[in-house]
């Protein structure tokens, strides 16, 4: 072989190493697209179940939100009852009040009207006796008038 023939061989060999360099890197190139397509798919899986915990977060959230606001509405409206039991009691206080006062003013007054009816008793005593005694000097003047036309008869 000539010196064409060897250049020509040695060309041929580099090409043949180019060749299975080629293809160890176009097999390694295959292999890191399968492994970063395995990779991808890991990644989408993994970006899909965040999806959907972040969804039932979103979900809860919604649910502990509706909560808050009917426990809200539920407070506001105790502390609207809470009010009106306040004002009825003040009011119902408020009567009582009035009651022990109305309660305190008669008997006051039963006191008063106690006095007046011990004053009648004792006038009416008083008016018993006088009567007694005046229906004693009646009796002592009937007699003395009896005695006196006797004695202006006899005469």
């Amino acid at each position: 072989m000539g010196e064409a023939g060897r250049g020509f061989a040695v060309v041929a060999d580099e090409i043949s190493k180019l060749s299975d360099q080629t293809g160890e890197s176009l097999k390694e190139i295959y292999n890191l697209t399968k492994e970063t397509e395995t990779q991808i798919q890991k990644g989408i899986k993994i970006v899909q179940e965040t999806v959907q915990a972040m969804s039932a977060v979103i979900h809860n959230v919604n649910e502990i939100s509706n909560d808050i606001q009917n426990i809200s509405k539920n407070m506001a409206m105790q502390i609207e009852n809470n009010k009106t039991i306040s004002d009825k009691t003040k009011e119902t206080h408020q009567h009582a009040d009035e009651i022990h006062y109305s309660a305190s003013e008669q008997m006051t007054a039963l006191g008063e009207v106690a006095k007046s009816i011990a004053m009648i008793n004792d006038y009416t005593q008083d008016l018993s006796n006088a009567v007694v005694n005046l229906l004693e000097i009646a009796k002592i003047v009937d007699n003395e008038a009896l005695q006196l036309k006797e004695r202006t008869q006899t005469l």
